[in-house]
Parts: C-alpha cells; sequence; structure tokens
C-alpha cells in the first residue's frame, strides 16, 4: 500500500522506507508526505523529472533526492497563483526562481503561465511528469503539449485530483478516464 489516507482511515507511516523518512525531513513542501512519498516512488529511475507549478520547490526537491540523476524541467509563474475564477485565492504557492536555483542548483527553471508558452522542451523518457497547478488552463496546456511527446510507461501525476478543484477533476477524468487515484487527491496515469 502507497498511500497514508488522511482523515483518520490508514496511516501507513511505519511502512515507509527509512530512506523516504530520511529525505521527508530535508523538504518543506505544500505537498502533504502521502503525497511526497507517491512523488518519491514514481521519481526513480526515471531519465527525467517535469513539474508545472512549483511553488516553493518542496516536492521537486522530493523527487531530485528520489533519484538525483534525472534531468528537472520546472515551470511556474514564480508569482503565485495567478487570478483566476476558480476560487482559489490569487498569489498562494508562490515560489522564487533565486529560491528554486538555491534549493535544485542543476534544475532547468522556465518562468512564465504554461499555456502561454510556445514550445517546451523536449525530455527523454522514461519520463515523470508531475502536474500541480491547481487550474484547469495550464493543466489542459501541460496536457495537450506532453501527452502526445510521451512514451509507453511514461507517467504524469495530476495533484489536486478529486477533491474540492471541480472544475480540475472533470477535465482530468475528461482526459483520463481510467486514472488511478494515489493517495489522498492524486491521480497517476500511465502511457500505454
Amino acid at each position: 500500500m502507497l498511500s497514508m489516507r488522511v482523515k483518520g482511515t490508514i496511516n501507513t507511516y511505519h511502512l515507509w522506507p527509512d530512506k523516504f523518512k530520511d529525505d521527508l525531513a530535508k523538504v518543506d513542501a505544500v505537498c502533504s508526505p502521502d503525497r511526497l512519498f507517491v512523488l518519491w516512488q514514481l521519481a526513480k529511475n526515471k531519465e527525467t523529472v517535469i513539474e508545472v507549478g512549483v511553488a516553493g520547490g518542496g516536492s521537486a526537491k522530493m523527487m531530485h533526492l528520489s533519484w538525483p540523476i534525472a534531468s528537472m524541467h520546472l515551470y511556474d509563474t514564480f508569482e503565485g497563483i495567478p487570478v483566476n475564477d476558480e476560487g482559489i485565492p490569487t498569489g498562494i504557492y508562490k515560489g522564487t526562481v533565486d529560491d528554486i536555483h538555491e534549493l535544485l542548483p542543476s534544475a532547468l527553471l522556465f518562468k512564465g503561465k504554461f499555456e502561454e508558452r510556445k514550445s517546451v522542451n523536449i525530455f527523454h523518457s522514461p519520463v515523470l511528469i508531475h502536474v500541480d497547478t491547481d487550474l484547469v488552463e495550464p493543466t489542459r496546456a501541460v496536457i495537450d503539449r506532453f501527452w502526445s511527446m510521451m512514451k509507453p510507461g511514461d507517467i504524469m501525476v495530476f495533484d489536486d485530483y478529486n477533491i474540492n478543484l471541480t472544475k480540475l477533476t472533470e477535465l482530468i477524468k475528461f482526459c483520463f478516464p481510467d486514472i488511478m487515484q494515489f493517495s489522498y487527491a492524486q491521480g497517476v496515469v500511465i502511457k500505454t
């Protein structure tokens, strides 16, 4: 079992490997430990790790600690959540380019709204793509731009899946009807 369920169901902390617990102590992340554990597990043996929606870089750092030789591609506005009609407060989850460079000096950082990007970097499979934008339009852009480039076995993880962000969950379920839910609020799709 991969997950620690919140709200009093199942807690598998005692089953987590000591290496994960050590890495968890090195990371300050918005994501809960159960979500970080899923990312930590899925990042292993990946050539490339991509994160869209970096915030303070905690989940990117956790994936890097899991497999430090992976090439890291990090996309964010670095201005927090933009003005939106989805009920998410503007400006939250803000990280800075300097802080992320300090946290992950070898990572490639791409600043700006993902949905306004003219192109994306080519990546090498196997790849893990972590999508944590909280908003429909950038999530749709990630799916549109990356899914066709992915190869069998590549993985896309959606954070904030199947919780209060109804429009986001509807989009993801529409694109991936067979999505697997891992941990609390994470959807995982493996390209076949």
